[in-house]
């Protein structure tokens, strides 16, 4: 396309004005940067109609959510396989309740995954998820320009009460996936179905279908931990990512640290947490321990709180694995 090159590099110098340095074993920010700056080339008025025209509907609303998140200057986090794994876990049951109950603590922010712990069927790695609720209520959260992107704006994302919103991306190349659950005005759950949900350039089958149920409530239950498990949200020290930023053991000049910024883990100390839950389920089962290994279904749980217990709180009653635990 003319002028794409020039104008692909004008956005990535904008987006490169703060790098992110991230652990090993998650998508560094060289991979990430130049996907964030596709999506924003997307959202851009220099890209025609005729671009437009062979830019499938899942991969120009990923980029949508994805520009999003770069607009909003949204937090990114590093969650873990173990954490992964525990959330998929977890029932969801009465998700029309906890939806109805939720507050919104970060609209808008991007997961990553470690590397092969979330495969789609057919065995690629997704890389990361941005997640984003939109609320009827506070439509600026949904839309709107920055500064730093002065030709870029989106228009608020339309929504019943609350809809969440996600897209993810795995390494195919850079393959888009995107999906969504609505809390209605009359309180029920709608799906995305059709046009609007599936993987960019290619056919929806079954096993794409059930992935994408396994994605969707996975979404949902970071957006729960953001709001009633914030301690398990906990900084990323500089020497957890020495190895990924490819100086030796030089020290970045003051510039590099001024425009420099670091991910938050989400479940790194919950492989620690999980042992003890774990030696304490084996101290206390007898002789009723199964011989197969399997786990013991997680999910939240709703309390009444608060002066005259009118408010909503809940708590996360973990899964358990039972008979072993894969490092």
């Amino acid at each position: 396309m003319k002028y794409s090159n020039t104008i692909t590099k004008e956005i990535s110098s904008q987006v490169n004005k703060t790098r992110y340095v991230i652990p090993k074993s998650y998508q560094q920010w060289d991979r990430l940067s130049d996907s964030i700056v596709h999506s924003l080339f997307l959202l851009s008025p220099y890209v025609t109609k005729e671009f437009l025209s062979i830019v499938d509907r899942t991969t120009y609303n990923s980029s949508l959510l994805i520009s999003l998140w770069a607009i909003k200057d949204a937090p990114i986090y590093c969650i873990t396989k173990n954490l992964t794994d525990a959330l998929i876990q977890t029932d969801l049951e009465g998700v029309e309740k906890i939806l109805a109950d939720l507050p919104i603590a970060i609209p808008t922010f991007l997961v990553l995954f470690p590397d092969k712990a979330l495969l789609t069927p057919d065995g690629d790695a997704i890389e990361y998820m941005v997640v984003h609720a939109a609320e009827k209520n506070n439509p600026q959260n949904s839309g709107g320009s920055s500064q730093r992107y002065p030709d870029i704006s989106i228009t608020p994302l339309f929504c019943e009460e609350l809809s969440i919103h996600l897209a993810f991306v795995d390494a195919k190349p850079a393959n888009c996936w995107k999906a969504s659950v609505s809390l209605e005005n009359d309180g029920t759950i709608s799906f995305e179905t059709g046009g609007d949900v599936g993987s960019g350039n290619m056919n929806m089958s079954k096993a794409d279908e059930q992935f994408i149920e396994v994605m969707r409530p996975l979404s949902l239950q970071i957006l729960f931990l953001l709001a009633y498990k914030p301690e398990i949200f906990t900084n990323i020290e500089e020497q957890e990512t020495r190895t990924s930023i490819g100086r030796g053991f030089g020290k970045p000049s003051p510039l590099e640290r001024s425009a420099t910024r670091y991910p938050r883990w989400l479940g790194k100390d919950k492989v620690e947490d999980d042992r003890e839950d774990l030696k304490r389920q084996k101290s206390g089962s007898g002789s009723h321990n199964s011989p197969v290994g399997h786990w013991r279904k997680g999910h939240w749980r709703r309390t009444a709180t608060g002066k005259g217990r009118l408010d909503r709180k809940y708590n996360w009653i973990k899964p358990v694995r039972i008979n072993g635990f894969d490092d």
